[in-house]
């Protein structure tokens, strides 16, 4: 096993003066316990009061600090918080073996492995699931009349702009190597292209191949590290993916929401509705039950 140590945050805003400091508090409170001497006291509670302020000032520069230079705050930021409370790990083990089906796999040669295995377990998932030709006949029923067809509203240039900027700034990318932050700051000189490629997408409805391709990432979740089961995979698309994706389903929830498609029960994923909605309207169902009974 080969181990990696985390950045670890403790004590590194410790300066020598507050060694000092310390030292001298130490050597104060020895002092004041063996004399009975007021002055002396009052002076070692006056000397802990500002030691307190300027250990308390120091963490805050320290931690600001490494905020501000770092490329991922939000990152940062856990990593402090979880070492503050204990959480943090120091090690973190990587195996230079895996075992699937019993078999040895050394590390260099598991992406093939990894690729097998996910693409096996979604097989598999999919030929246990049971048939569900009925579902499709149910929904149709609680619908009035037919379904609405889908009116094709062009996709323009300043939507595509926008939706540009509501991207996450995230440093991650897919398999093309543009990060959202990249693409932003290009955003106006590609606006045009993207906008051309959207809407004859939207019109024939075939999806550009190279959209759907992705960076899967082993993921580990729990249990023995070596073996390849009890990793997930995790799918990092490429931007411009999750751009189109996301005004192909601006479209989606607007004929959705505009032709009451989307039952009254449904508090999952819709914008103002939350789980509380859910237990607010179970608890009104169950007291207007007992009631009426």
């Amino acid at each position: 096993m080969q181990s990696v140590v985390n950045t670890v945050y403790n004590n590194q805003w410790i300066t020598n003066g507050i060694s000092v400091s310390c030292r001298r508090k130490k050597y104060l409170y020895m002092m004041s316990s063996v004399t009975s001497c007021p002055k002396l006291k009052e002076y070692y509670t006056r000397y802990c009061s500002i030691l307190r302020k300027v250990i308390y000032k120091a963490k805050e520069m320290y931690y600001n600090d490494l905020l501000t230079k770092s490329t991922n705050k939000s990152n940062v930021s856990w990593e402090i918080i979880n070492n503050k409370m204990g959480h943090a790990s120091k090690k973190k083990f990587i195996p230079t073996e895996l075992r699937c089906d019993k078999k040895t796999i050394h590390i260099n040669t598991a992406a093939e492995s990894f690729n097998t295995f996910f693409i096996d377990s979604v097989d598999q998932i999919i030929s246990q699931l049971p048939n569900n030709e009925g579902a499709h006949p149910t929904i149709r029923c609680s619908l009035f009349g037919s379904y609405p067809d889908i009116v094709n509203v062009p996709i323009t240039s300043a939507e595509v702009l926008s939706t540009i900027f509501s991207l996450k700034n995230k440093t991650s990318s897919g398999y093309d190597g543009l990060s959202n932050k990249i693409i932003k700051l290009c955003g106006a000189q590609i606006v045009k292209p993207l906008t051309h490629i959207c809407n004859p997408s939207l019109t024939t409805g075939i999806y550009p191949d190279r959209l759907k391709y992705s960076n899967i990432i082993p993921c580990f979740k729990k249990g023995d590290t070596s073996e390849i089961s009890n990793y997930r995979s995790i799918s990092l698309l490429t931007g411009f993916s999750k751009l189109f994706e996301i005004l192909v389903f601006n479209r989606l929830k607007r004929h959705l929401t505009n032709n009451n498609i989307i039952v009254d029960g449904q508090f999952g994923f819709r914008n103002g509705i939350s789980t509380q909605n859910a237990i607010f309207k179970q608890n009104l169902f169950i007291r207007h039950g007992l009631t009426k009974n």
